[in-house]
């Protein structure tokens, strides 16, 4: 399901700035998402500020994405 929101969610910032490079998008993605602080994986791995191993980035934020692109 995340991937179809991830796909979604680029494919919008394309349609506002197509010239937008693959990494340009990720960079988008990964520093508009929303943290995720509670929560840990089946193997113990618990959620911190920032980037981690239970919540990679967070969860994806299209407004937010939206609104990083200029």
């Amino acid at each position: 399901l995340a991937t179809c929101q991830v796909a979604g969610i680029a494919a919008l910032l394309v349609q506002k700035k197509p010239t937008l490079t693959p990494q340009a998008i990720r960079h988008a993605l990964m520093n508009s998402s929303t943290d995720v602080l509670d929560g840990r994986t089946a193997f113990g791995d618990r959620a911190t500020p920032g980037n981690d191993l239970a919540t990679g980035a967070g969860l994806a934020n299209a407004l937010n994405a939206w609104n990083s692109v200029t």
